[in-house]
């Protein structure tokens, strides 16, 4: 019985050691497969830049019993790929301080005609550089931030404005 036992307790230490081989390999190959993803989709806007026009602060909102600011940000995006197609409602902001609450999403867009803002739905594929207004909330209070594509920084930093108090 002993010796049965030994014999095929080798096997099975064998099998387990083969499955951890194989589930190590194959964790390495999707992370680096989500890099690359990552990478390549980065590298449209990595290089890009952006022409900050105007920034305005409109009011604040409440979000989930949080208070966020509005603001109305006319800026051109332009993605450092010419031809690249891009979606507005894939842009955020993120504070250069290090606060991971300090996060600025797209709540609507609207695309400069050559006269005046036309409103565009939010997952509208564009092409190249876009004069944008972008209507942004922003959670963790007006500081400094800087456009994000796919968790990519480009473009300057922008001071965003206090909230002006109505007396």
């Amino acid at each position: 019985m002993l010796d049965m036992f030994l014999a095929y307790g080798w096997i099975a230490i064998a099998v387990s050691a083969a499955l951890v081989a194989v589930r190590i390999w194959a964790k390495r190959n999707f992370d680096g497969q989500v890099q690359d993803v990552l990478s390549e989709t980065q590298a449209r806007f990595a290089g890009g830049n952006v022409e900050v026009h105007s920034v305005k602060a409109v009011r604040t909102i409440t979000v989930q019993d949080e208070t966020a600011f509005l603001y109305h940000i006319d800026a051109t995006i332009d993605p450092s790929q010419v031809n690249v197609e891009w979606c507005g409602a894939d842009l955020f902001l993120r504070g250069t301080g290090g606060d991971p609450n300090q996060i600025g999403d797209v709540l609507n867009l609207k695309r400069w005609n050559g006269d005046s803002f036309e409103p565009l739905k939010n997952k509208a594929q564009l092409v190249g550089a876009q004069r944008l207004l972008l209507s942004m909330q922003v959670a963790g209070g007006p500081e400094q931030v800087r456009f994000n594509f796919n968790f990519a920084n480009f473009g300057p930093v922008i001071a965003l404005p206090e909230m002006e108090v109505a007396v």
